[in-house]
This record gives structure tokens, sequence and C-alpha cells, in this order.
């Protein structure tokens, strides 16, 4: 049989710490070990003879959490052990130890303990003390709240990451231009609506790289290669998946599908590196610019027949002036007879009206331009007309010394 001597000395150089306490409601500490001393920071001295919650008190209460410093929960499982004689134990339990600072300022250092209390019966069956075993498990508290932190920080930037995704995915789908995600490899990533619609074929992603050998467009950037069709090399987002940046080219391009049109895209495209420098991706962007240029060529012969129709109004606003400047020499330098000048007076008055006319034409080119403008559908003297076209001739003819013969 082992003697007293040696429990005492595997009590007392034991790793684990632990204590003696009276089986007391407020128990008084009776024995304690070195590993004890040194987990609390004090001597045996201090704590031997001692009430244990005044000798290792604990910071105030939080009055939301009863159970914030330790206490209640080591005070209810002594409490068990004196009422029931059955061990209790405590596991992670919070209780920061008091420390006196040089300057003799106390505070309470954050522990955490994982506690057994063991009753201690005497050979007749009554309590004697109760044996106090308490292992910090501070390191490993922390450990876990660390790793608790970590994975609630990877789920908060998963789900940021998955909202930017989110709202990414909504700018991508409501831009009015192309764009196409392509990976290293060439398969599509992701694709927006607008882009299927300018090349009416979806892309589905994951699918088998892109073959730019389907792809047909030709330059339209005015340049010396002006019409010439694109190499599959030469597509702008085979340039950057290469890793060469390929920017603003005017490109002409053929749709898929049965009903093939032909479209003119600016397009731009760019690689996507990753931290080692390698192209990880590409993106491309194509602006469909079909619809201006055609507004453009629009304006431009808009612009190109009024100035054709002012020239021609020129002309003949001149053609009226010489009747009259002759009918108003005749008046002025000829023999005024009546009958002169009735004739001169009535082809003044004839080409001054054809002014008029062709004013009134001036003026139309406004109101076609807002829609205003109305045709006048009425019988016309072909005669008429005729003689009127031949009497603002007449003087030309007569200065050059040519004859006119008219048959109507």
């Amino acid at each position: 049989m082992l003697d007293a001597t040696l429990y005492q000395s595997m009590f007392t150089r034991s790793p684990i710490g632990a204590i003696v306490l009276s089986a007391s409601a407020d128990p008084v500490i009776l024995d304690v070990n070195e590993a004890f001393l040194r987990d609390v920071g004090q001597t045996r001295e201090q704590l031997v003879g001692q009430v244990l919650f005044a000798v290792l008190p604990a910071p105030p209460e939080d009055p939301d959490d009863p159970y914030s410093n330790g206490v209640t929960a080591l005070r209810n499982a002594l409490a068990r052990v004196l009422a029931t004689g059955e061990p209790q134990s405590l596991t992670t339990q919070r209780y920061p130890i008091r420390s006196i600072l040089a300057d003799g300022r106390e505070v309470f250092v954050e522990r955490f303990w994982s506690v057994t209390n063991t009753p201690v019966f005497d050979d007749d069956g009554s309590l004697r003390c109760i044996h106090h075993v308490s292992i910090e498990v501070s390191a490993r508290k922390q450990a876990e709240e660390a790793l608790l932190l970590s994975r609630r920080e990877a789920l908060d930037a998963a789900r940021r990451a998955e909202a930017e995704r989110a709202r990414l995915g909504a700018v991508l789908q409501a831009a009015p231009v192309g764009i196409v995600l392509a990976d290293a490899g060439g398969k599509v990533i992701e694709s927006n609506a607008a882009h299927d619609a300018l090349w009416r074929r979806h892309c589905e992603p994951g699918a088998a790289p892109l073959d730019f050998s389907e792809w047909k467009g030709w330059w339209a950037d005015g340049s010396a290669r002006h019409g010439q069709a694109l190499a599959a090399s030469e597509w702008p987002l085979a340039a950057a998946l290469r890793g060469e940046p390929s920017a603003h080219h005017l490109i002409e391009i053929e749709t898929f599908g049965p009903s093939r049109a032909r479209r003119i895209v600016v397009c731009s495209a760019a690689p996507i590196r990753g931290h080692d420098g390698q192209v990880d991706a590409a993106v491309v962007v194509l602006l469909d610019m079909s619809e201006r240029l055609r507004a453009e060529n629009a304006l431009r012969d808009a612009d190109r027949r009024k100035d054709e129709f002012l020239a021609m109004l020129a002309h003949e606003l001149r053609n009226p002036l010489a009747p009259i400047m002759a009918a108003s020499e005749l008046l002025v330098h000829g023999a005024a007879t009546p009958a002169t000048v009735k004739q001169a007076s009535s082809i003044i008055g004839r080409q001054a009206r054809h002014l008029t006319g062709l004013v009134d034409d001036l003026l139309d080119v406004s109101r076609i331009t807002r829609g205003l403008a109305v045709v006048d559908k009425s019988p016309l003297d072909l005669g008429t007309v005729v003689a009127e076209a031949v009497e603002q001739v007449q003087p030309l003819i007569a200065s050059r010394g040519h004859s006119l013969a008219l048959d109507v």
C-alpha cells in the first residue's frame, strides 16, 4: 500500500492544476499544487486557508449574462457536488484571473478553464473535501474563436463576393453593348444579352472554346486594309487571349442564323492577368454602330441633295432676271408706245410671279424639313409653260445671235 507522502508528492507535482476545497457552501482552499499556483500567479501562502471566491475574485458580472465571469457556474457545480455527492464538470468555462500591475492597478486577464470537481469521502462515507482540477484551455479557446471568426469572415466574404457578382451580372446584362468574358482557353465565362442579340447566337458559358474561324468580319476602318476579311487570329478577342490589348477597331461582321445580316461594330478587347502576370481571361466589348452610320450617311445624302437643290435654285433665280432687265431697258430707251409698254409690263409681271414661285420653292425646303409641305395639284397649260420658258431665255438667245424655232 502506498503511503500518504507519495500521494502528497503526486498531488503537489502534478502538471495539471488542482486544489482541495472544504465541503462547505463557501469553500475554503485547503491545499493547492504547484501547477495551479503557476496558472493563477499566486503563492501557497496567499491561497491556502482563504475562501475560494474571496482570494480568486472575478470581475463584475454582465447583467445580460450571469455566467459571464464563471463564478455562478462554479458555485452551482460545487453546490451540486455537496447535494448529490457526484463529480461535476464544466467544459470551457470563462473565469478571468485578477492580476496586480507594477503601478498597483488591478486588472483581470481573460482565461478559460476546463474544470472537474470530484467529491472525496471518509471511510464512513461522509463527504470530507472536494478535489478541484482545472485545466487552462485559453489557447484552445482563442484558436477556436479565431477559427470561428475566420469562418464567419470567409462566409461574409463569400456573401459579399456573391452580391458583387450579382450586381456585376445585372450591370453586364443591362449594358447596351455586347460583352463576352472568356477564360485563357477561349471558353466563354459570361455573355450578355446584347452580345447574343448582336450575333444572333447565344454563347453558352463553359461550352467548347470559341472558334474564331466561324466568325466572318471585314475591316471597315477606311485604312488600306478596308474591306479585307479578318483572319481568325486578327479578331480582337483572339489577340487579347494572347496578351495583346486591341482597342477601337471598326469591323463589319456577319451575323449567324438563317437570315444573315451585316452589322458594323466598334470592337475593343483586353487581357485579364493574374498575380503571376499570366493571362487568366480576356474581355471583348462590341458597340453596334450600324444605325448611327446609316443615320450619318442619310444626313450626308440629305445635305448633298440640299446643296444640289440650292445650286439649281440659284440658277433658276437668274433666268427671270434677263427678261425683266430687257423689258425695263425697252421701257427706258425704246419708243414708249402703248403696245410696247403693255408688252414690257406683261413680261415683267410674269417673270416677277415666276421669281415669287422660286422663292416659295426655297421656303418649301424649310416646310419639308418640318413635315409641313403640301403638294398642290392643278391642271396646267403646257403651251403657256413653254412660252414662259422661251420668254426667259429669249434675251440670252438674242445676245448670242442665236435663233430659236418653236412649234407648239
